[in-house]
């Protein structure tokens, strides 16, 4: 997940036309207005879904500090695609959004946000302070993923492939038998000489310029200097 937040005084939005996602959630108004609090414009990315819970987690308590920072109780978030990031599929992003939400409501913020699917006229004042534009990326860590729902305890147990090391594996007889021939190296029958390698390769993501890495590992941040 990343997202950008501005400290507002105000913030208005109103829905226009259908947005490029697939997914677009019903409105009852087409205005959104929001006074005095943090704007976070925020995209999901592609590999939140392995570890919503996690993701919503932290990206609240870096909401939650901000704001505890600034002073701000109100927290507006605003679905925006232009964040350069590898976007999560809708049906993915959404219910992690509502989970964010529902994490910084725990911490007695007032948060909500904008209906996503829609393309927005978008009105703001941003104060100008040091922390009034900051940005945040979090992932989940490596090897992270959710627990699995329990498994059902009606359904039958699954049975490992039998790889011949089980107790009911008969030993194998590996002496060579009295009559057969028999070869050295090299001297099979057919055999070729001809060796193959398999090579393995990875790379990392390097790391984006001009972000630097601080806190909990995965979590990049900055601080704009307030513009005039």
């Amino acid at each position: 997940m990343r997202f950008l937040v501005l400290h507002v005084d105000r913030f208005r939005s109103e829905i226009t036309q259908k947005g490029r996602s697939p997914l677009r959630e019903p409105f009852q108004e087409r205005v959104t207005e929001f006074g005095e609090g943090l704007l976070v414009l925020v995209s999901v990315e592609k590999g939140d879904e392995v570890a919503p819970e996690e993701v919503a987690e932290r990206a609240a308590a870096e909401l939650a500090d901000l704001a505890a920072r600034v002073g701000a109780r109100g927290v507006l978030l605003h679905s925006f695609a232009h964040l350069f990031a590898e976007l999560a599929r809708p049906e993915d992003a959404v219910p992690l959004l509502d989970l964010t939400v529902a994490r910084l409501r725990e911490r007695n913020l007032q948060a909500q946000r904008t209906p996503f699917g829609w393309f927005n006229t978008l009105e703001l004042a941003a104060k100008g302070h040091p922390l009034s534009r900051v940005a945040r990326q979090i992932r989940p860590n490596p090897g992270s993923r959710d627990p699995e729902p329990p498994s059902d305890p009606r359904a039958p147990a699954s049975r490992p492939p039998d790889d011949g090391s089980g107790p009911a594996a008969a030993p194998r007889d590996l002496r060579p038998q009295e009559g057969a021939p028999s070869y050295v190296a090299g001297e099979h029958p057919g055999a070729s000489s001809t060796s193959h390698r398999v090579s393995r390769g990875g790379a990392s993501a390097p790391l984006r310029a001009g972000s630097t890495e601080s806190g909990p590992r995965g979590i990049a941040d900055y601080a704009p200097e307030a513009s005039p």
